[in-house]
């Protein structure tokens, strides 16, 4: 979906009933998001109306079911069930699978926990309440949220993965910490170039 409101409602309701998210760029041709859905193992997608005809092609080969989201899906999902249950998901199962653009080969997938999740949501508060406190306005490549640009494959380009765990920041910590906090996020280093 491009950036519209109807992707974090999206984003958020699939984590939320346990769903794996496989976001990906609206501009992607039939055969890429036939790569995408079959490589991930999607069984639902949820797609915008100017992507349907791509997303409905490549769905005939994978047996993915497309739903297609508009501007009147969520006035119209006022009507839906609604439930306050929230899946029962571990810190290491997959949240969201991330794919390479694919530019010196077939695109990868790259798993996001919900562990790595929680910790970039946490860094990322932490850090921007220290700047709040001290006047100054977030580092450049942490205006946005983190995991918001990591998920909708915002400059991808600018993030390096690491498989070392990255401890919450704890209010009153030292400086160091939280300079390493800033720099390594949900189990990804971020290079701000």
């Amino acid at each position: 979906m491009p950036n519209v409101v109807q992707f974090p409602v999206m984003y958020y309701g699939a984590l939320r009933v346990g769903a794996t998210v496989v976001p990906m760029n609206p501009l992607l041709k039939s055969r890429e998001i036939e790569h995408h859905l079959s490589d991930s193992g999607a069984q639902l997608a949820l797609v915008w109306t100017t992507v349907a005809a791509e997303a409905a092609s490549a769905a005939k080969t994978t047996g993915t079911e497309v739903v297609v989201i508009d501007d009147d899906t969520l006035a119209a999902a006022v009507d839906w069930p609604t439930s306050t249950e929230v899946a029962a998901r571990d810190d290491d199962d997959t949240a969201v699978i991330l794919y390479t653009s694919g530019t010196t080969g077939t695109p990868k997938g790259a798993q996001l926990t919900h562990a790595n999740l929680y910790r970039n949501a946490i860094a990322f508060t932490e850090l921007f309440d220290l700047c709040q406190r001290s006047g100054r306005d977030p580092p450049r490549a942490l205006r946005l949220p983190v995991a918001a640009r990591q998920t909708t494959g915002g400059r991808a380009d600018r993030v390096k993965h690491s498989k070392a765990p990255v401890p919450p920041v704890r209010p009153g910590g030292d400086v160091e910490q939280r300079k390493l906090a800033a720099q390594r996020v949900g189990g990804a280093t971020m290079i701000d170039r």
